[in-house]
């Protein structure tokens, strides 16, 4: 008797046989499940976890443009500050409170 052709991927988990492709990623997915996280890899996924609360402590949020990708701050939703923002751009950790301090100087009593 005939075995029945096997398909070339199969990702019903239900069904025994895989195809070499499906087997050999699904090992890479489990060694990544394993490996320990190397210490860059954590500090990203520290920094991802504190700017996530910092942005939603504040309302926050560092966006770029679209046709330069220069960083600006945004906010969610509109506020009397949303039309002072595009004025801080370029923001690095050397330069951020500077800028916040000349806009809110330039801008008193208007935000």
């Amino acid at each position: 008797m005939k075995e029945p052709e096997k398909p070339e991927f199969n990702l019903d988990p239900d069904i025994k046989w895989q195809s070499p492709e499906v087997e050999a990623q699904k090992e890479l997915e489990h060694q990544f499940e394993l490996a320990p996280l190397t210490n860059d890899q954590e500090r990203l996924r520290m920094f991802a976890k504190g700017y996530h609360e910092l942005c939603q402590k504040y309302n926050l949020y560092i966006d770029g443009c679209g046709c330069c990708e220069s960083p600006f701050l945004q906010e969610e939703g509109y506020t009397k500050l949303a039309p002072y923002l595009h004025e801080i751009n370029y923001i690095k950790p050397d330069n951020i409170e500077r800028q916040i301090e000349a806009l809110i100087n330039k801008n008193p009593g208007k935000f």
